[in-house]
């Protein structure tokens, strides 16, 4: 019997045990397969994911409620490795970096959101589907990380965990194929046919997802090479790697190819260190197959476009490098322009706008950052104006985003956490090097190697979503477990005295007392409390977005009183979910737009205007809720000149919020002339100008409202051959109808 294996003697903690290893392997299959079609959920893809995520880190909690409490009354052995886990990973074995890197970044996290000028969104996120970076989330990981890390014994478990990604791994690339020839089962977006993204919701996130699930399936094989003929090994192996790899390929992320390039490189590299020519040649062999056959694939006609692979994976492919244009000068721009708001931390004028939350101390945020999920507001407060308000809510680096929302202090931490898992696997890997045949637990470990610095390669211009952050917390944890697989495994030899230890458990079974029993009290109330926490906040997002989905079909369909309603119904379900609101409040909106009486127009835009408030409340730097409330605003100054103050104060927050941006110029600009201030209009027109003359190309090309709202003015003015002028140069811009209309109606004066 080994080490590890004795430390689960009694029966029930074995059952315990095989419950965790249940609970680790649905995970890594269902979360990145976990989606449901878009046309019964209102959201992002994310959401069943997270709600998975969520709900299996809350059954680790429950098992190790229950676990303390057994192992305590029935289990010496256990007893002792329980009460001694933590100080015998902190003082005697190499994973004691890595669990104390993981905690560092929880605490980062933690830092962080007390640092945060609004906590709630570093609690539960920015919103449903969106929540990636919110505590709850980092949680659900760390609880992960911990659990696997404590409770991987054995070899055969990894090899488990192994193939269970290899499994959704090749799903994942299996539905990616699918998507590209214009098969969709899962249903969960209107696809595009040059990007797939399989059931990850995103190309981006799929590659990120398949170049960790890739080498280890290289991996398993090679584990398995002496039980099959050469040709049998290669050509099942290049077969599954195949599908990943396709599905890789169809969905034309160029950081997930880049990544991928670099695992391949480092597994050969660390093959041929260890003088395993024979086994680096199967790994070219196999990729090789896989690699044919998915260029073979790329030539096949799709549904819409005959010449998808050959043109557009060659331009994909053709724009890595310093070439690259677009996208990667878009990237820099938000690069460095997140770099300048963590070190020149920007101040926002409470007391002309107390609805604002003070940013804090400058000397902080640089340490802790501005809170988890909160990169899109903090960003715009020093950015440069975009195709839309939202373009940048992500840093598009991990780390860039990282030091931007937990600071300096989170972005080492997890700088360490990957430096510390990179210590370990090399330690493994070296001893190795004394070894004719490599063991399974190094080949773990070279495959994690290299999916370690695949990983870290594609992140530099990533993001990360809740599926690909799993499996990686996943991967760190197998880490974490290795160095204790290997010794127990040069331990299995030794006898142990079972007669002995029996008895000793015997004994101590027979001094319990019934005070003891209390320690099933604990589990059995922490269940309950997680039961009333997974059904109030885990079960509730999920249920909450499809009822708003019937809710959206139903105002497609008339029934508007239905609508709202089921609207209603998804806010008390999850009532920090800012788009419910939204939609309820664009449902009164238009109905004021059609009212027979302006008393009754007033009265639904003025219930609009408290709908969209709820989301102020807890998120008073939403940008785009302060955007609905203004042109709301404006809608009732229209009728009631005592209400423009209002109107103007909140397109003047807005400018606040986002000062290097063209469009809340460009609005506060159309509401002066819409509500007749025209010389006003005019000022804020020139403001909006210069700030679009510095704005990048896809921002500038969207500018041509600027003149058209200088048209309006100046015909409001009684200047009609500046106007006509001004109206000429939006429609050179780019033409739009309202644009025409206004040159239509100037030229008749």
């Amino acid at each position: 019997m080994q080490a590890s294996e004795f430390l689960y003697t009694s029966p029930a903690n074995r059952r315990i045990q095989r419950a965790f290893e249940a609970g680790w392997i649905l995970a890594v299959v269902l979360v990145p397969l976990a989606s449901w079609p878009e046309s019964e959920m209102l959201g992002f893809i994310q959401i069943p994911k997270v709600f998975l995520m969520r709900t299996i880190a809350m059954y680790f909690l429950a098992l190790l409620a229950l676990e303390w409490a057994i192992s305590n009354r029935n289990d010496s052995s256990s007893n002792k490795f329980t009460s001694n886990r933590i100080r015998h990973y902190l003082q005697a074995h190499p994973s004691r970096l890595l669990l104390l890197a993981a905690g560092l970044v929880f605490l980062a996290n933690i830092f962080s959101v007390a640092n945060s000028p609004i906590p709630a969104i570093g609690i539960l996120g920015i919103d449903v589907g969106w929540d990636t970076y919110g505590i709850a989330n980092t949680t659900g990981f760390i609880i992960f990380f911990y659990t696997i890390a404590t409770h991987l014994k054995t070899t055969a478990q990894v090899q488990h965990l192994i193939w269970a990604l290899t499994l959704a791994g090749a799903i994942v690339g299996l539905v990616a194929i699918g998507q590209h020839f214009g098969i969709d089962i899962f249903r969960t977006a209107p696809f595009v046919l040059t990007r797939a993204h399989s059931t990850l919701g995103n190309s981006i996130f799929a590659g990120s997802f398949l170049i960790m699930t890739i080498p280890l399936t290289l991996l398993v094989f090679l584990e398995y090479r002496s039980k099959m003929s050469y040709f049998a090994h290669v050509s099942m192996g290049g077969g599954l790697v195949a599908l990943q790899m396709t599905g890789l390929l169809f969905a034309l992320s160029r950081g997930p190819m880049v990544g991928m390039i670099s695992i391949i490189v480092t597994l050969l590299a660390l093959l041929l260190w260890l003088k395993k020519s024979d086994l680096a040649v199967r790994v070219i062999a196999m990729f090789a197959i896989a690699l044919l056959f998915a260029l073979i694939l790329t030539t096949l006609p799709t549904p819409d476009r005959q010449n998808f692979g050959g043109n557009d994976l060659v331009d994909r492919v053709s724009s890595i490098g310093p070439g690259i244009g677009g996208s990667l000068s878009n990237r820099y721009t938000i690069w460095t322009t997140a770099i300048n708001a963590w070190g020149n931390v920007p101040w926002v004028d409470t007391e002309e706008f107390p609805e604002l939350p003070d940013i804090g101390l400058s000397i902080t945020k640089p340490i802790f950052g501005y809170g988890p999920d909160m990169f899109q507001h903090a960003y715009p407060l020093v950015g440069e104006s975009t195709y839309t308000f939202e373009l940048a809510s992500h840093g598009h680096s991990f780390l860039i985003h990282a030091l931007l929302e937990i600071g300096l202090f989170g972005m080492l931490a997890y700088i360490s956490l990957a430096l510390s898992a990179g210590f370990i696997l090399l330690k493994i890997i070296n001893k190795s090097r004394k070894s004719e045949e490599l063991s399974f637990t190094a080949l773990a470990s070279i495959g994690l190697f290299a999916i370690l610095i695949g990983r870290v390669i594609e992140q530099i211009p990533g993001k990360a979503q809740v599926s690909d952050l799993l499996i990686m917390w996943t991967l760190l944890a197998v880490i974490a477990a290795l160095p204790l697989i290997e010794h127990s495994r040069t331990e299995a030899s030794t006898p142990i005295d079972n007669s002995s230890s029996q008895r000793k458990r015997t004994t101590r079974r027979s001094k319990q007392t019934t005070s003891y029993q209390y320690r099933l009290v604990v589990p059995a109330i922490l269940t309950v409390i997680l039961i009333i926490i997974w059904y109030n906040f885990v079960l509730a997002q999920p249920l909450s977005a499809m009822t708003a989905k019937d809710a959206e079909q139903a105002a497609e369909s008339g029934q508007i009183q239905k609508s709202l309603d089921l609207y209603r119904d998804a806010q008390s379900a999850s009532p920090n979910s800012a788009i419910y609101y939204l939609k309820y409040a664009e449902i009164l909106f238009e109905l004021s737009k059609v009212a027979p009486t302006t008393a009754e127009k007033n009265r639904l835009t003025e219930r609009a205007i408290i709908e969209v408030s709820e989301i102020i409340k807890r998120n008073p730097m939403d940008n785009r809720a302060w955007s609905r409330i203004a042109e709301m605003e404006k809608s009732l100054a229209k009728d009631n000149p005592e209400k423009k103050r209002d109107a103007f104060h909140s397109n003047m927050l807005i400018k606040e919020l986002m000062p290097g941006f063209w469009q809340p110029s460009a609005a506060l600009a159309w509401t002066y002339a819409e509500l007749g201030e025209y010389e006003r209009a005019l000022d804020e027109v020139e403001n909006a100008a210069a700030l679009s003359a510095n704005a990048n190309a896809s921002a500038a090309s969207q500018a041509t409202f600027i003149p058209f709202v200088e048209a309006f003015a100046l015909d409001g003015l009684g200047r009609t051959a500046e106007a006509i002028d001004a109206v000429n140069r939006s429609l050179e811009m780019r033409r739009t109808q309202p644009a025409e209309e206004l040159l239509k109606r100037l030229l008749s004066k």
